[in-house]
């Protein structure tokens, strides 16, 4: 049962942007700190993602609070759960930030989450499944503006140059090229 209740499961979710479904999703039912994390950072996003800035900050205080018990030694193959969730975190910030209106904030908070994604040891599969460049390109080509298309442009092909034939960021250079 546990099995069922882990981060692939909220990082499939997330990535198909099944935002109700996460909310919908009960909290693991077993005391798993790692996957209980996973939920919150899943439930904080999707809340952001809905435009309920207020029950995503709270998410992200659950996040936070069961964070500070997964110990520093704890693995997922080569990456440390600290290191992803210090992505998450600022994943989290970045999006409640943009939802907030706070722009500079949040594309800071996002380039940081870039950074860090980074500088992650090599694994396979990837220590951090969705690529932090796919959330900043797709807000930044959100907004609009020249600039931001520009860089959400360049976001999509860096993460290219990083993992060629990315179908999600090719699917991102068309949005930007199509964009008016």
């Amino acid at each position: 049962e546990w099995l069922i209740e882990n981060r692939d499961t909220y990082l499939v979710l997330i990535r198909f942007g099944k935002w109700s479904d996460i909310i919908a999703k009960p909290f693991p039912q077993k005391t798993y700190l790692v996957w209980t994390c996973w939920a919150w950072y899943a439930k904080a996003l999707a809340y952001s993602a809905v435009g309920n800035v207020k029950k995503a900050l709270e998410c992200k205080e659950g996040f936070m609070k069961v964070r500070s018990l997964v110990p520093k030694s704890r693995y997922l193959h080569n990456v440390t759960c600290a290191e992803m969730f210090a992505i998450a975190e600022k994943m989290i910030d970045g999006e409640t930030e943009y939802r907030m209106g706070q722009y500079e904030t949040a594309f800071k908070d996002l380039r940081e989450a870039i950074r860090l994604e980074d500088t992650l040891n090599y694994d396979e599969p990837w220590g951090w499944m969705i690529p932090v460049r796919h959330a900043y390109a797709a807000l930044k080509l959100e907004r609009g503006f020249e600039d931001d298309i520009k860089d959400s442009y360049a976001a999509y092909q860096k993460d290219l140059e990083m993992y060629p034939d990315n179908v999600w960021s090719l699917v991102g250079l068309k949005r930007c090229l199509l964009h008016d």
